[in-house]
């Protein structure tokens, strides 16, 4: 059977035209972004009733169906990490739609830490750090294919998950406090203010997120992605907002940006790996 011999839903066109760098770009199906709108969702429904009505036909669709079943029936690991002799990894088994996060302590015994599945069939959940006591396990939990996230901690030992739960939005970085009584985080709630700056916050165990201190942060821009934390000798820590540059901070200097770096065809992570990298200019 050939696609010609059913019909096919018609595709609307509502055109948008974005000029970009002087180039005038068409965009027909941008109406389709809008997921949740009355057109889209007929859109999806028309569309899925064409493909069934296609695939319905097919009188090698059981076997094909078999051998693909065959093919992703296995199991499957992330690579690990290893803390404190304790290895933290992902697996997903042969009959789990989305993987688990796994303990292996040092004297081999396994056990789950988080099983997303308990939560729903399409969450899922992503090792984002561990203590270096391995005490202490972050993580992300994402519903379907949402590209925001919501950010627990949960307590290794008992299992429990902390009251220092995010909100839905994006964790641009996140380190614990060498002492142990809190951690350094920049997060951008999507329920939140949208114009609020982005921050670097030190939060500490058991106090509200509202009486973070916050260490650094940048005025609002569209410009800027977010900001990253990325860890130095001893307990420094240097502070990464990109906006029409770098900005570089230390944790000793709280006040204002040390130095703002214009990079030449490198990334912001070249910067560190390969500090002989050309650069386009520093200002003070």
């Amino acid at each position: 059977m050939i696609a010609g011999q059913f019909a096919r839903p018609e595709n609307f066109r509502d055109p948008v035209i974005d000029v970009l760098h002087g180039v005038s770009v068409e965009d027909p199906y941008r109406w389709l972004e809008d997921q949740n709108s009355i057109k889209t969702r007929r859109w999806i429904e028309e569309q899925s009733a064409c493909t069934r009505q296609y695939f319905d036909r097919l009188s090698a669709r059981t076997r094909i169906r078999k051998r693909i079943a065959d093919l992703l029936t296995v199991e499957t690991y992330n690579y690990p990490i290893e803390i404190a002799g304790n290895l933290f990894f992902s697996c997903r088994k042969a009959n789990q739609e989305q993987p688990c996060i796994i303990l292996r302590t040092a004297t081999g015994e396994e056990r789950v830490l988080i099983d997303p599945s308990s939560r729903g069939a399409t969450v899922s959940a992503q090792i984002l750090t561990v203590s270096s006591d391995a005490r202490l396990l972050v993580y992300s939990i994402k519903h379907g294919g949402e590209d925001t996230e919501c950010t627990e901690i949960l307590d290794v030992e008992t299992g429990t998950v902390l009251n220092e739960r995010f909100l839905r939005g994006r964790l641009h970085g996140f380190w614990f406090i060498p002492d142990g009584s809190g951690f350094l985080c920049s997060h951008r709630s999507v329920e939140g203010d949208p114009t609020a700056p982005f921050s670097v916050r030190c939060h500490r165990f058991g106090t509200s997120f509202e009486d973070d201190t916050v260490l650094f942060s940048l005025p609002y821009s569209p410009e800027i992605s977010g900001i990253t934390t990325i860890p130095l000798a001893g307990t420094q820590l240097m502070f990464l907002g990109v906006a029409c540059g770098i900005y570089l901070q230390t944790h000793k200097s709280l006040v204002r940006p040390l130095l703002r770096v214009k990079l030449s065809g490198s990334s912001v992570w070249d910067l560190f790996a390969n500090p002989d990298l050309p650069m386009a200019g520093f200002l003070q």
